[in-house]
């Protein structure tokens, strides 16, 4: 997408990995062991370290903007960032 990209890269609904055991504790509490276990058996999903996306902004040199999601009635959204990155065009 970078290459593809002439101006701006959004990455959204990105799992934090900051709050990677709260995601999981909460989906506990909703249901026992054996239901938690059943419900979610084979669905892994991927956290990400804001790190991770400001590497890659400095490899590619983008500006970056990271920042959590408020969506109201959403009940991930506490978990979740959005990413975005942009192109840093060199002055001609």
């Amino acid at each position: 997408m970078i290459q593809k990209s002439n101006k701006k890269i959004g990455i959204f609904d990105i799992n934090d990995k900051a709050k990677e055991s709260l995601y999981h504790q909460i989906r506990m509490n909703s249901a026992d062991m054996d239901d938690y276990e059943q419900k979610y058996k084979g669905l892994k999903h991927m956290f990400y370290e804001k790190r991770w996306f400001k590497e890659i902004a400095k490899e590619f040199n983008l500006k970056i903007s990271i920042f959590d999601q408020t969506f109201k009635n959403y009940s991930n959204a506490s978990l979740r960032i959005n990413v975005i990155m942009e192109k840093i065009w060199a002055k001609e």
